[in-house]
Formats: structure tokens, C-alpha cells, sequence
């Protein structure tokens, strides 16, 4: 779901993943600013003028308007052809449902083609196909690892088209188009009409090859796992220094490993078990899950496993985790909410995070520890 602000939900400004929402540097609003919010079959409309907001009431769409509703109208075509459209910013803005806001990670050479790349990855950041989306994104940011942030914000193309549409008889064309994040009259953070802001970061864009691109571009959701197992390599090459000192100072000489109780072979051996395979994880999650299941998160510790997504039916993909023998104790991390209006055809959605614990196959054995920690 979208951010915005409910009971018991997360604070204003910060997005149901947990991150703080920055608003888009770029937006530059005037004076005063009108919020028309598209929904219901009508437009609602609010006037902001810096703290203060005023309610203009309602126009309902193929109904007989009320004075209000008459009031409202003359406004919006008055402000189409008038002067004061100079010094007031027309902000058209759908309901919280139609849109998801994500933070999202990717290789610091990805800002280069930064549009071209997000638009291939919309199916992994939200329930819909990209060619039924609009997207934006902002708020770029350096992250450790040689890896950079990104805030994305994505609605559905349809339910945009349908809001432009309804402003479209005023003649008034909207200056900034959005969907509610924290208040339906809270100021714009984002514009769904901006593209990409362009890189500012010279170190990403020297060097950058279209052959490197294409190589992350294939790399995707996979990279996350390659990072995961060279952190365990580092790990077994910690181990297996820690052993050197302890021999050391004992002052002993170092006997075979198949004669010498505790030594390296054997101690990688009891971490090994408690471990699991970033890769062999990889692999049978994605051999388990079926099409109809959308991963937003994916955190592993020893054989702990916490996932967080999107499916259509959560009963069902705990069964396909208790039927599993590489899984056991499954418990649910967080109540299951269902995410209204992203269920297409095939019905609601519910998003979900569970926890598990890796097993049989998915644990590093002792001669592929000893292997990772040489």
C-alpha cells in the first residue's frame, strides 16, 4: 500500500517499508496551491495557502451540481483562461490505493539510464505489469557497497488517464499529478509527469559501458543474493584466521586435520550446519513460490529466513512452506493487509511477512565450508 496516515500506521512523511520520504527537489509551487482529488465518480477541492486550507466542496461527476458543486465549476474554468492561473499550482491527486511508494536499491553505474532501467524493474517493485504503470522517482542517494538509493513512486496508468480526463472538460491541464500519501490535503512530495531526475554523481556516469549496463540489468534481484555469499566467504575467511591464532598462541605445531580435534575442518564444520546457502536459498524459493507471488524483501541470518511480498493467497503459501522438508518452523512476522484495488482479475491481494528457518539441503555442508573459508 501506499503511504499515507491511518491509525496505528507509520508516521506521516515515512512509507509502510519504514524509509523517511524526501520530497522531489524539483517541485517548485506557487503562492497558493488547489488540490483536486479524483475519486468517487467527482473531484473534491481544497486551496492551500502555506499552513492554512480552505474546503471548496465537490463536484460530483454526471450528477446535478449543487451550488457548491456550480461554484467549484465556474472556478476551474475561470482558472483555465485567467490570469491568476500564473500564481496558483493545480495539483491533481488520485486516493492512496492507486499508488505505491518504494525505496529501491541498484548499482551506482544504473543512474546513467536510470527511467530505462526502473521501467524494467515495475513488475518486481509493484503487483502491475509496466505497461499498465506511471512512475517517478527521486531523492538519489550514495549507499555503501557501490550501490546507490532511489525513491520510486508508481500508480496506475489507467486510474491517471481517467483523472486528466475528468479535469480535461474545465480545460485546465494540472501542473503536478499525484496520489495521497500522508493527508489528501498535505503539500506534493513527487509529480508522476516528472521523468528521471538526470545523475549528479560523476563517478557514475565516468566509465559506464553499455555492456556493464546490459550486465546489470540481467544481474537484477540475483544481486542481492552474490553480495549475501561473498559476505560468507569473508565470514570463513575470519573463521579460519581466528583458528591461526589460537595455534599461534598455544605455541603448538599445527597437526593434520584428519588427526586434531578442533580444528579448522571440524569448527567450519559446526558453523557450516548453522548456516544456510545464499544460493541454494535462491534456488529453491524460486523453484517453491508460485507466479502468483510478488517478494518485496528477503533477509537471511544463519538459517533464519524473513520474507516480506505480495500474494494472492497466504494460507496456501504456508502450506507450500510446511510441505517443503528445506523449511520448518513458519510463523507469520506481520499481520497479513490486503492491498485494495491491485488484485486485477484474479482477485485482492494480501501483503504478507513471514519467517522460516532453513534446512536439508539449504545448509552449507562441511566440504563446502572448508572450500569457501580457503
Amino acid at each position: 500500500m501506499s503511504d499515507r496516515r491511518l491509525p496505528g500506521g507509520p508516521p506521516a512523511g515515512t512509507s509502510a517499508a519504514g524509509f523517511a520520504i524526501a520530497a522531489d527537489r524539483r517541485l517548485r509551487l506557487r503562492r497558493s496551491v488547489l488540490i483536486l482529488l479524483a475519486g468517487d465518480g467527482g473531484l473534491r477541492a481544497w486551496l492551500r495557502r502555506g499552513e492554512k486550507v480552505e474546503a471548496l466542496g465537490r463536484l460530483a461527476e454526471g450528477a446535478p451540481e449543487t451550488r457548491t458543486g456550480e461554484g467549484l465549476a465556474g472556478l476551474l474554468r475561470r482558472l483555465a483562461g485567467s490570469r491568476r492561473r500564473r500564481s496558483v499550482t493545480v495539483v491533481l491527486r488520485l486516493g492512496a490505493n492507486a499508488g505505491l511508494v518504494r525505496e529501491d536499491l541498484l548499482p551506482r553505474r544504473a543512474a546513467r539510464n536510470l527511467g530505462r532501467i526502473l521501467a524494467h524493474r515495475i513488475d518486481l517493485l509493484t503487483p502491475w505489469p509496466a505497461d499498465e504503470a506511471i512512475f517517478t522517482c527521486w531523492n538519489l542517494r550514495r549507499r555503501e557497497g557501490g550501490r546507490i538509493a532511489v525513491t520510486v513512486a508508481v500508480a496506475r496508468k489507467a486510474q491517471v488517464d481517467a483523472a486528466l480526463t475528468a479535469l480535461a472538460r474545465f480545460d485546465l491541464r494540472p501542473d503536478i499529478v499525484d496520489f495521497v500519501v500522508d493527508a489528501p490535503t498535505a503539500p506534493p512530495r513527487f509529480d508522476l509527469l516528472l521523468p528521471p531526475p538526470e545523475s549528479r554523481l560523476p563517478a557514475i556516469v565516468r566509465g559506464a559501458t553499455v555492456a556493464a549496463l546490459a550486465l546489470l540489468l540481467l544481474a537484477g534481484v540475483r544481486l542481492g543474493f552474490e553480495l549475501a555469499a561473498v559476505e560468507s566467504r569473508i565470514n570463513a575467511g575470519q573463521i579460519r584466521l581466528e583458528l591461526l591464532r589460537r595455534e599461534l598462541a598455544a605455541r603448538t605445531p599445527v597437526r593434520p586435520e584428519a588427526d586434531a580435534p578442533g580444528t579448522e575442518a571440524e569448527l567450519v564444520r559446526e558453523l557450516g550446519a548453522e548456516r544456510a546457502s545464499p544460493l541454494r536459498l535462491v534456488d529453491a524459493m524460486s523453484r517453491l513460490l508460485p507466479d502468483e507471488v510478488w517478494l518485496e524483501s528477503l533477509r537471511m541470518e544463519g538459517r533464519k529466513v524473513e520474507i516480506r511480498g505480495v500474494a494472492r493467497d497466504t494460507a496456501a503459501l504456508a502450506r507450500l512452506f510446511e510441505a517443503s522438508p528445506d523449511f520448518s518452523g513458519l510463523r507469520f512476522t506481520a499481520p497479513a493487509v490486503r492491498v485494495e484495488e491491485a488484485g486485477g482479475e484474479g482477485g485482492p491481494m494480501v501483503r504478507f511477512g513471514l519467517g522460516v528457518e532453513a534446512g536439508g539441503g539449504l545448509l552449507l555442508d562441511a566440504a563446502t565450508a572448508v572450500e569457501t573459508a580457503r
